[in-house]
């Protein structure tokens, strides 16, 4: 299973994920008025952390 987790503030996201164990597995990869970081769990379960602008996700 992988998750997806749309989060307000990626930056602040990826700080709490890396200290809680998360590996991050990909650079911020901006596409359609987004941002997503790939990362996985302690466990090896991937997910991602994704910011949107405003008006991005209607």
């Amino acid at each position: 299973m992988h998750l997806d987790c749309v989060v307000e503030d990626l930056e602040t996201a990826v700080r709490r994920a890396e200290r809680a164990g998360a590996r991050r597995e990909s650079e911020c990869r901006e596409w359609r008025g987004s941002r997503c970081i790939s990362f996985s769990d302690p466990f090896g379960h991937g997910f991602c952390l994704i910011e949107f602008t405003k008006g991005a996700y209607i």
